[in-house]
């Protein structure tokens, strides 16, 4: 039977990467973004298996009506998220807002709804960054959204424990995409996502084991 998987941020970056090599492992996917024409160029990447769906993860009406045909998915990926970073006193309410949606309103929406409609087995994967372990200067705001969805995460992990419902938190550092590369930073140093990709997809079909977090760091 072909698995089905959805991952948001599945346009670019390391949702993207994430999707390409589950689609190699005959998983079908279902990627979600908010710029149709990103995720147009991505099907065309990724090729077969693939099907795509602009959706606002941060609001509860379009994630409802996307759940609609997902009673049946076995992974769920939580990648999307964005950041605004700088001096804190310089933070507006809207920068708040936009990283709070995206890093953590998104997440909470994506997975309570599918757990709600959820069939059968499923295996969760939030993937944060290491800004959800330690607060680092001029990512003030990014460090709470990131940190919330850590607490997210193992709540979830604590309410599902021995259940087929499998939580895991996902910490990986930099990498070379283009969301570093547009806080001007030195990206050369970075991880390349399909590097940290291969690291998360290694543990999607563990049965006898249970990876419950995994940090991904530069050597």
């Amino acid at each position: 039977m072909i698995k089905r998987a959805i991952v948001t941020g599945g346009s670019s970056g390391l949702g993207l990467e994430i999707a390409k090599k589950l689609v190699k492992r005959n998983i079908q996917v279902m990627i979600i973004g908010r710029n149709k024409e990103k995720l147009n160029h991505a099907v065309g990447e990724i090729g077969s298996n693939v099907s795509s769906f602009s959706v606002d993860i941060s609001c509860e009406d379009q994630v409802k009506d996307f759940m609609k045909d997902c009673s049946e998915v076995d992974y769920l990926f939580n990648v999307a998220g964005n950041g605004v970073f700088g001096d804190v006193r310089e933070v507006s309410r809207k920068d708040i807002d936009d990283v709070l949606a995206s890093n953590l309103v998104g997440m909470i929406l994506m997975t309570s709804n599918l757990l709600k409609i959820n069939r059968g087995p499923l295996k969760i994967f939030n993937i944060m960054s290491t800004a959800a372990r330690k607060g680092k200067k001029d990512e003030e705001i990014y460090c709470a959204a990131k940190f919330g969805a850590r607490g997210f995460t193992e709540a979830l992990q604590a309410r599902y424990k021995g259940s087929n419902i499998h939580v895991t938190g996902i910490f990986p550092g930099g990498m070379a995409t283009d969301f570093w590369a547009k806080q001007d930073r030195d990206i050369e140093t970075f991880m390349d996502p399909k590097d940290v990709a291969d690291q998360i997809v290694k543990i999607v079909d563990e049965d006898k084991t249970y990876t419950s977090e995994l940090v991904i760091e530069r050597p």
